[in-house]
């Protein structure tokens, strides 16, 4: 109970802070909030498993069943220009200086430190989901239609601001 003013408060701002619209390799320039999503628009908890035949062809030892499982916090798709462009978006509720959640190369320097194979992972993952349902090569499906990577240190997000909010394209 002693959480929930602080916890809800949390949520509020990030829900309410201001994502750039990644469309490929380029930011656009545009915002969004992840308020704006619909509920037919977002998947929570998306499992993904990397299976052993696919680590065999890069030779990489397996070591079980599976080389890698995992969830995806949350995969949402917008229509960007006619286009649909899925994104991902994980949770992290990191402690850092206060001041650091405001500053974009404080939040670059974190994740690239700490979760740098993570972001390649997911990126990896999802476009190989999105393969089943688009006939482009891995390329074709990144330029048009991946739309980024984003985390969300909660501690930090800030309503209306980018503050907390780290978006990789």
């Amino acid at each position: 109970p002693s959480w929930h003013n602080t916890t809800s408060k949390f949520v509020w701002h990030t829900l309410n802070a201001k994502l750039p619209v990644i469309e490929g390799s380029q930011a656009s320039g545009d915002t969004f909030s992840l308020r704006d999503l619909s509920a037919n628009e977002h998947f929570a908890e998306v499992e993904f498993f990397l299976e052993g035949d696919l680590i065999h062809a890069n030779h990489i030892p397996q070591t079980g069943e599976y080389f890698s499982k995992g969830f995806m916090d949350l995969i949402f798709v917008r229509e960007i220009n006619g286009t649909k462009r899925y994104a991902i978006l994980d949770w992290k509720s990191d402690r850092m200086d206060n001041d650091d959640y405001a500053k974009p190369e404080s939040l670059k320097d974190k994740v690239d430190c700490e979760y740098a194979v993570q972001r390649v992972l997911y990126a990896y993952c999802l476009i190989q989901w999105l393969k089943q349902f688009y006939d482009l090569s891995e390329e074709a499906i990144f330029e048009h239609h991946f739309g980024g990577i984003y985390y969300a240190f909660v501690r930090g997000t800030t309503c209306n601001t980018a503050y907390g909010i780290y978006a990789q394209t």
